[in-house]
């Protein structure tokens, strides 16, 4: 195996590039030494790939916020548009035919279901992707290859769950479908990157 080693900063002694700890104190290995290690064993292309796991990091971010504190704005918004309709089918019999027909339903009554479905759907879902999102953004400093390719299919997934439930209708869902695009590009160049990284070098012996 081709090894590299960096000072434990409490102890002084050797620390190898799959450590988790230094085996001498039991000090954990710290971003910064793993970074080392990491420059050390692919000098090459490591600056590289350490850019586009830089990008998909902060795309990682930002469907945590988007996820999080959108999909909460998403919900009172999706509720308050949804209030008129509402109030004007108030004592409507559910039965009653529509004079055309509104997502994809023809019958008041579905349509009454729908409006007041679709925010908690929205809610559920985004919550859901915000709290799996935030638990792999806490893998990032161990294994971001396999936290941004994680990252990638659950938000692929959202996004083709969302475009089902919701398809966009207007310029505006068209601009967002568009960034979800761009988020997951970088999200899979972040991941290659990051499992380029986490790859062991080939093996040849060097003395530390």
């Amino acid at each position: 195996m081709e090894f590299f080693s960096v000072p434990c900063a409490h102890c002084g002694k050797s620390i190898w590039q799959d450590d988790e700890r230094c085996e001498a104190c039991g000090e954990a290995v710290s971003a910064e030494q793993r970074a080392e290690l990491q420059a050390r064993a692919h000098p090459a292309g490591y600056h590289r790939h350490s850019k586009l796991v830089k990008s998909g990091r902060s795309a990682l971010a930002y469907v945590i916020l988007a996820c999080g504190v959108g999909g909460i704005l998403m919900f009172f918004l999706a509720r308050s548009a949804a209030a008129p309709m509402l109030q004007e089918m108030q004592g409507m019999n559910p039965h009653t035919q529509l004079q055309h027909a509104v997502a994809g339903v023809e019958f008041v009554g579905d349509l009454r279901d729908v409006l007041e479905r679709q925010p908690w759907e929205a809610l559920i879902i985004n919550l859901a992707v915000a709290a799996v999102m935030l638990r792999l953004w806490k893998r990032m400093n161990q294994t971001p290859g396999s936290a941004l390719l994680s990252a990638f299919w659950i938000y692929l997934g959202a996004s083709v769950l969302s475009l089902c439930l919701f398809p966009p209708n207007d310029v505006k869902d068209l601009i967002f479908l568009a960034l979800k695009g761009y988020i997951l590009v970088t999200l899979a160049r972040g991941a290659r990157a990051g499992l380029s990284l986490q790859r062991k070098p080939n093996p040849v012996a060097l003395k530390s």
